[in-house]
């Protein structure tokens, strides 16, 4: 098994969905206190952070649903 696969799998085995769902709850607020600072001071960087977070906030999203899809399987 490879490096990477090993760490696919913790991330879709490591934290439960309600973890997850926590997490992007408060990823969530976080974005929301970026876009108001970017709002009031529009800079290339703060929206490439922006775009980052987002990014990383649809890949847990879509290990989300595969967590709960195991988990509703159980």
């Amino acid at each position: 098994m490879t490096a990477s696969e090993i760490a696919a799998l913790r991330a879709v085995y490591g934290r439960t969905g309600s973890e997850r769902i926590v997490e992007l709850v408060e990823a969530t607020e976080a974005l929301a206190a970026a876009l108001q600072t970017l709002r009031t001071n529009p800079r290339p960087d703060g929206a490439e952070r922006i775009a980052n977070q987002l990014h990383g906030m649809h890949r847990s999203a879509a290990q989300l649903v595969a967590v709960l899809a195991r988990e509703v399987a159980q």
